[in-house]
């Protein structure tokens, strides 16, 4: 799918009048304004440009207003999660969850994106004794 940007899109409208709202005619003339042969835009997009236009009074691509708004990703949160891990840096972040009220997953967000750390579980394993890694070593050799 290709994206056309405001400058196109208004051209588009543009044809669309100039053609008398005759969409097919509308992308003949798109076509020869842009030297476009054997393609161009689908009838389908002009119309929907046109239905915005005359909708909205604009052809503004709205793209970047899509979804809610995020709350939770500010300078105040930010700072108090930064301050909880310098206080305990084996603070998990379900603790934090709790005494934040804020999400797992936008704490996580927070501590990998806007923070740069990377949130990891500690696991303990059984230690490797000298015998272990020897029986290592010899399988590995087996196999190859």
């Amino acid at each position: 799918m290709q994206r056309y940007t405001n400058e196109q899109r208004i051209s588009m409208v543009q044809c669309y009048y100039r053609a008398e709202r005759n969409v097919a005619q509308a992308v003949r003339h798109y076509n020869t304004k842009y030297d476009i042969r054997g393609g161009g835009p689908n009838p389908k997009t002009i119309v929907q440009s046109v239905n915005r236009f005359e909708s909205t009074g604009s052809e503004h691509d709205n793209t970047d207003n899509i979804g809610r708004p995020t709350t939770v990703f500010n300078e105040e949160n930010m700072k108090n999660i930064q301050q909880l891990i310098r206080n305990n840096p084996r603070i998990s972040i379900r603790q934090i969850e709790g005494q934040t009220k804020i999400f797992y997953g936008s704490i996580r967000t927070i501590l990998k994106c806007l923070l740069g750390m990377f949130p990891y579980e500690v696991q303990l394993q059984q230690a490797l004794t000298t015998q272990h890694i020897e029986t290592r070593k010899t399988f590995a050799n087996e196999i190859i």
